[in-house]
């Protein structure tokens, strides 16, 4: 099930809008460095460690963009990019450049909720939650074919280290 870990979004302290926010939103972790670390159990193979470095970044339009390398035990290093843009209140499509389709999202109080479908016809259901402090994401990805669970994916994901 080639690359099944989806990740998301780095830090920032400024919406998505341009207005300073005491602590970020799930979107606005994953603008800058990130780094998440997590465990990949897909069915009929044993549990393997995952562990995603991305860097994000707002454009003008508001588009969140997330470049990441995903380095998978036994598995070669892959690269795969997110675009999500909000597109209502507490809504938002994108694109995964590993998916076969859109991506759809929905914020609720303290994380997001996205679902996108796969190669080989699995649909992913990935919900990401803010820690109340601020500091890390929680993914938890459970992916589905035929309406089966084939995968689950739990990760943390915590910004990079400040430099300097």
């Amino acid at each position: 099930m080639p690359n099944v870990v989806a990740l998301l979004l780095v830090t920032s302290l400024l919406s998505v809008t341009g207005k300073p926010a005491a602590l970020p939103t799930v979107q606005q972790f994953f603008v800058g460095c990130t780094k998440g670390r997590g465990i990949l159990k897909v069915m009929v193979s044993r549990a393997r460690s995952v562990t995603v470095a991305s860097v994000g970044y707002l454009e003008p339009d508001g588009t969140l963009v997330v470049a990441q390398t995903v380095s998978q035990e036994a598995k070669a290093e892959t690269h795969r990019e997110w675009r999500l843009r909000e597109v209502g209140p507490d809504r938002f499509t994108g694109t995964l450049s590993t998916a076969s389709g859109p991506v759809t999202g929905q914020t609720y109080r303290d994380g997001l909720h996205l679902t996108f479908r796969m190669k080989g016809g699995m649909i992913a259901d990935q919900q990401l939650t803010l820690a109340a402090d601020g500091l890390s994401v929680v993914n938890v990805m459970t992916v589905r074919k035929f309406g089966i669970v084939v995968g689950r994916l739990l990760e943390n994901i915590e910004r990079c280290p400040a430099v300097g």
